[in-house]
């Protein structure tokens, strides 16, 4: 993984694991959730 703004998806373990993740070299959007501190 090089370059800014690159992540890198682990699509599992297998022969179709490999084969989806080969197929998937696209751009696309990723999404972070993160959780808010409770506020008392």
């Amino acid at each position: 993984i090089r370059g800014p703004g690159r992540a890198d998806l682990f699509w599992g373990n297998g022969k179709y694991a490999r084969i989806a993740a080969g197929y998937m070299q696209h751009t696309g959007k990723l999404y972070f959730l993160v959780l808010k501190q409770d506020v008392m």
